[in-house]
């Protein structure tokens, strides 16, 4: 009973460690000109409001992950010095930045603000985006290879995108290697969704079309459940339930937003994933709120508003911890 007893604390100690249970007690930005700036999920209160001085060194992709303990992010982008992209560590107690792996040379194209894919056991990253100025811009996944230090295109047989939309988005299943991609064809102007294993390098769904379109989604997937939501600035945040082999998507939940047409332009990404949670960033009312929902209860609490008069800026990357 007593080694019985010792296994369950430490595998309670390593759960905790790499927090399980998806647990966000943090919801962060970083703006285009190096603010960085984080909340409190449960109380609503602004931790950290400092001038990170990144703007002149670094150009940063997105936030592929986070630790709670050593409160730190990991961002991908460019180091401006050697335009060269890296995984780079902000230590947010220190403010200062560190480089990890890259690659030789730097992602020239667009991308629509998301939750990128990382996977640190196959060690990439990656984004869906099409091939600047192409004709027929068909839908290419941009791969990060740590190991071989690459860049790698993979072009799906979609056809031409809709380039004046806010797709493709996508989200990484880290268990199976399954990428979720959400993209919108020239015409007609409806969503669709094609699963792509990144492990395997092969369609594991063919595309399927819904009858629905979102002009701002952002796509998660989790605890096995796929959701599409609606982060149009000006408007109330819609969560969708998809059911893939359906083929339908319902509304699940309604979120309180309504930015005004200045303030929403200012915000391009008002989510972050940890595990099996997200939070969103919305505005209500004159004040900021972060709404946590875990996908897997579906269980979801909004923090207290916070009302202020700081002027954020143009927020570029975000995301949780």
């Amino acid at each position: 009973m007593r080694l019985i007893s010792t296994i369950v604390i430490l595998l309670a100690c390593l759960c905790n460690i790499i927090n399980c249970s998806g647990q966000i007690d943090q919801f962060f930005m970083m703006t285009k000109f190096g603010m960085f700036f984080s909340f409190n999920t449960t109380t609503g209160q602004l931790i950290t409001n400092q001038n990170t001085k990144s703007g002149d060194k670094y150009f940063f992709y997105a936030a592929v992950d986070s630790n709670s303990t050593t409160n730190t992010v990991t961002f991908l982008g460019t180091d401006k010095t050697d335009r060269n992209d890296y995984l780079i560590e902000y230590n947010i107690e220190h403010n200062n930045f560190t480089n990890l792996q890259g690659i030789e040379g730097q992602y020239g194209g667009f991308e629509w603000s998301q939750i990128f894919a990382y996977d640190p056991v196959h060690n990439f990253a990656a984004l869906p985006s099409i091939v600047m100025n192409e004709q027929e811009a068909n839908l290419t996944i941009f791969v990060w290879n740590f190991t071989s230090q690459e860049l790698e295109e993979i072009t799906l047989p979609t056809g031409s995108l809709n380039q004046n939309d806010m797709t493709p988005v996508a989200s990484y299943d880290i268990e199976t290697g399954n990428y979720y991609i959400v993209y919108c064809l020239a015409n007609p102007k409806i969503l669709y969704l094609v699963v792509y294993n990144m492990l395997s390098r092969k369609i594991v769904q063919d595309p399927i079309a819904f009858d629905i379109y979102i002009p701002t989604p952002q796509i998660v997937f989790a605890a096995g459940k796929l959701f599409l939501i609606n982060t149009y600035p000006m408007q109330n945040y819609e969560i969708y339930n998809v059911d893939v082999t359906a083929k339908t998507v319902t509304p699940a939940y309604t979120i309180a937003n309504s930015w005004t047409t200045n303030q929403g332009s200012d915000f391009d990404m008002v989510i972050g994933q940890k595990g099996t949670s997200i939070v969103l960033f919305s505005h209500s009312k004159l004040a900021y709120t972060c709404t946590t929902i875990d996908l897997e209860t579906m269980s979801f609490h909004a923090s207290p508003s916070y009302q202020t008069d700081i002027k954020f800026g143009y927020e570029w990357v975000s995301g949780a911890i």
